[in-house]
């Protein structure tokens, strides 16, 4: 059985690595090897090698398990005071396409010049190991997510008094010969951009006025998403006062 780690099964192989294990029953009995290891892999633009000890890793408690663990490669031609952050999974082939995926609690693993491996000493019960063998092959794999900082950073806020944040008014001349054609009035500039509404009149079956009036923001490619609060007046010329608000 496996050790209480998070673990899943899945149809997809592991997306860097799989080692097939031929003639397992020869290969590794207690008495031929100790401890076995891949060839090379790359992933996140680092080596790494997989460690196999099939009769369990005896300094990290593994007796009567597999121990199985993720090791990097090429450490010595690192820099001092290395380090390569690593959220990692093992593998191991369960039952026709079936993979049983193995994960570390707390998923984010350092490497660095103290700890070159991360796995586990009780990777797979070996009472339990005929279960996971066909026609004597055992296999076994990994995926390798490098965590690497882009040291991008985005912020999201409301300016409490934007530079040109003002109350902006916009007459529209012969009102009542508009068509369905939309108007557009003139740009203005708040906090470096450029800002302008648009109109669109249309008449019900009673001959009322439906007015659409959207704010909408002058960028032809933007960058980010931009959040405002605004008021929209609707100014009552007899009274000169705002009869009707939007917000």
């Amino acid at each position: 059985m496996f050790q209480r780690f998070p673990r899943e099964i899945r149809n997809s192989p592991p997306a860097h690595y799989t080692v097939e294990l031929n003639s397992y029953s020869k290969l590794f009995r207690p008495e031929k090897l100790e401890k076995f290891e891949s060839g090379l892999f790359e992933a996140g633009n680092y080596k790494w090698r997989l460690v196999f000890y099939p009769n369990g890793n005896k300094q990290d408690d593994g007796d009567g398990y597999i121990s199985f663990y993720l090791k990097i490669d090429g450490c010595n031609t690192f820099s001092d005071n290395w380090s390569v952050r690593v959220n990692y999974k093992l593998f191991v082939l369960y039952k026709d396409n079936e993979f049983l995926a193995v994960q570390a609690e707390g998923p984010i693993r350092r490497f660095d010049h103290n700890k070159h491996e991360w796995g586990f000493g009780k990777f797979l019960s070996l009472d339990t190991l005929n279960e996971y063998l066909a026609n004597d092959t055992l296999v076994l794999g990994a995926e390798v997510f490098v965590i690497v900082s882009t040291g991008r950073k985005e912020c999201v806020s409301i300016l409490k008094n934007p530079d040109g944040a003002t109350t902006r008014t916009w007459k529209i001349p012969k009102f009542s010969a508009l068509d369905d054609n939309p108007r557009f009035s003139q740009a203005y500039t708040v906090d470096e951009r450029k800002w302008y509404l648009s109109s669109l009149v249309r008449t019900s079956t009673r001959e009322k006025f439906h007015i659409f009036l959207p704010l909408d923001v002058l960028d032809p490619a933007p960058k980010r998403a931009v959040f405002a609060e605004f008021d929209l007046l609707l100014v009552d010329q007899k009274r000169h006062s705002n009869s009707f608000k939007r917000q």
